[in-house]
């Protein structure tokens, strides 16, 4: 069993720069890895309904893990924003990403060096609903996924993976959001499958 929480804020600087911090903390029945702390940082540069690029960058400490683990992700991403919101299928938005993953002092722990994956995702807009699709592949450990919320811990090589999300605006400050991602990764040799459900809510101020 395991708890994560998560905290972002997000700084809007005029209407074309976004900057965001937060933390994520793991509490967990994993010995290695419970009490693990995420650091997030990032920056977008956008033109609104038009297009976007930027990087995030994680830092993930596991202090009980012997010895301790280290690792650093690099995200940077860029996205293309098209159709019509008004129209009967609505506006979309296409993202292409690629995850750079280090881990500190990694033959000690049995793993590489780094770790190197892409993905691409779509989202539809439409009135107060927000629906989008992903895959990537690749290899991954230790992962930082969906902006910060999702952190894969147990030191499995992720393989590949693909994801569908909801998002329901309550109004223009407050939103709610299903999502739903399915990965591929190998365990103690074998080929495995993992399905994660996540509730997230979030408030503009």
């Amino acid at each position: 069993n395991q708890t994560d929480m998560t905290a972002i804020y997000t700084y809007y600087q005029g209407y074309h720069l976004a900057c965001k911090a937060g933390i994520h903390h793991l509490i967990g029945d994993d010995d290695a890895t419970d009490g693990g702390i995420v650091g997030i940082l990032g920056v977008t540069w956008y033109d609104y309904l038009k297009y976007d690029t930027g990087v995030d960058l994680y830092y993930s400490r596991y202090d009980n893990s012997d010895p301790s683990l280290t690792i650093w992700q690099i995200r940077p991403h860029a996205g293309y924003h098209f159709g019509n919101y008004y129209s009967a299928d609505g506006s979309f938005y296409l993202e292409g990403e690629y995850n750079y993953i280090g881990i500190e002092d990694a033959r000690l722990h049995g793993l590489k060096d780094s770790y190197h994956s892409g993905g691409l995702s779509l989202s539809n807009y439409k009135g107060p609903w927000t629906t989008t699709v992903k895959g990537w592949t690749g290899k991954k450990v230790y992962a930082v996924d969906n902006g910060g919320f999702t952190v894969y811990n147990l030191g499995e090589e992720y393989k590949a993976g693909a994801g569908i999300s909801v998002d329901y605006a309550v109004n223009p400050k407050t939103h709610f959001k299903i999502q739903y991602d399915y990965s591929k990764f190998e365990q103690n040799g074998n080929e495995a499958y993992s399905n994660t459900v996540a509730a997230i809510f979030g408030y503009t101020f």
